[in-house]
Formats: structure tokens, sequence, C-alpha cells
């Protein structure tokens, strides 16, 4: 498999190297069974991705090169992002980009301000009435239990978001901005430039993922208002 990244390296504008692809390229036969081939090749490029030979980038991977090896090794696993900056970024997706509304309308002739959570942290300023509370992963286990949460949601609605993969898409994305803000890029060589550019251009399309994941996880979250769970959805 690496082989091969290696090999199409420079032409994956043509050929993509997502798995579908890679498994097509790696049959010899046209009788393989594609469904086990396809999980072989997932798990070597599962293996070889934590092992920092590869990179990916959405649904697609590509062969690295000794130094995209080790800017690679340097954001995943020298470049720490804590996990209230992680939940900040949430925190303005969530309340500026996805549900920016400010009031909760009641019978089409009252609005009431509200005030807004993500895990423990309040967004903007509060007025200690309704308020709308956003569990996200980072919240402790225990303090999701669901008689808790009933508890909990007697003044506020709660929502608890599934573990998708939004938080570590915006966890890398952060890792990589601070990795760049840490290096003189102007001074760098052309070819480490050209690898922090192309990192940079990854961090936009990680923020754009989790967006996509962040809104799709509120619509799969569990809602818990006034003491109780709610199992209806809108249609």
């Amino acid at each position: 498999v690496l082989k091969l990244l290696y090999l199409i390296r420079y032409i994956d504008n043509d050929i993509p190297a997502n798995i579908d692809n890679i498994v097509i390229l790696m049959a010899d036969d046209i009788r393989a069974d594609k469904i086990t081939m396809r999980q072989q090749v997932r798990e070597s490029l599962d293996r070889l991705h934590s092992q920092n030979y590869i990179g990916r980038s959405g649904e697609n991977y590509n062969f690295l090169t000794n130094e995209e090896q080790d800017i690679q090794r340097a954001i995943r696993n020298e470049t720490s992002v804590d996990t209230a900056t992680i939940v900040e970024r949430i925190s303005q997706m969530i309340y500026a980009d996805i549900y920016s509304t400010r009031k909760f309308r009641y019978n089409k002739d009252y609005d009431f301000e509200f005030d807004r959570y993500v895990d423990g942290s309040a967004v903007g300023n509060t007025t200690g009435g309704m308020s709308l509370r956003f569990l996200t992963v980072a919240t402790d286990a225990a303090d999701k239990d669901p008689m808790k949460l009933m508890t909990d949601s007697v003044n506020q609605a709660i929502a608890v978001l599934p573990e998708t993969d939004y938080f570590t898409s915006l966890e890398q994305a952060e890792k990589i901005r601070k990795y760049i803000k840490q290096r003189n890029v102007s001074v760098l060589a052309k070819s480490t430039q050209d690898i922090i550019r192309a990192q940079q251009e990854e961090a936009t399309r990680l923020d754009a993922a989790a967006k996509e994941e962040l809104t799709k996880a509120i619509l799969d979250a569990d809602f818990y208002v006034a003491g109780e769970r709610i199992t209806e959805r809108a249609v």
C-alpha cells in the first residue's frame, strides 16, 4: 500500500488516492474479493497513518516525504492544545455559524432571551434566566447520566452531542495553527513553506468538516428539557 501511494503521489489529480481506487489498483485478479480487500487496505492505511508514513485529507491518503513526516509528527505529537481552546471553538461554531438565534419565541408574540453554554462555559453575557447548554465529548460521562440530566434540565434545555469526529477535527486544526504560529515561516526553505501552506489548507478543510459533523451531531443529539428527555424529533 505504501509503495502504491508513492507511485501515484504526483498523479493524485487524475487518480484520487481514496480507499476505493487503492483497492482497485491493488487487485491482481478481477475475481478478487473486494470486500475483504477493502478491509485489509483500510487496516493497512490506518496502521501507516498512525506510524506517520502517510497523511490523510478527507477521504484521500498521500505518501509523506521525510520532511513532511517530520512536520506531521511535530504537529500530531509535539503540539498540544488544551480542551478549553477546542470547546471555545465549538462554542463559536455553534452559536455564530450553526444556531445564531439569541431569543426563544413563544406563541409568535413573545421573545425571551436565553443564556448560552457549551459544557461548563458560558458564551457571552448571562442573565440567569432560561439557558441552552450543549454537552460535548469533553464533558465527563458522569455528568451525562440521564437521571442527572433530567434533574439539571429543570430550568434549561440540554443537548448531549454524540461522540462523532467534530472534536478530533477541530483539535487537529488548532494544532496545525498553533504549530505554524510557533514557526518563522518566512525564513524557511521554499519546500518547507509549501508543506506548511498545505497544512494551512488542511486546517481550513478540517474546520469545514467539523462544522458539518457538528451540525449533524446537533440533529442527532439527546435533548433534555424541563426535567424530561425529549424523544420526538422535528420533521
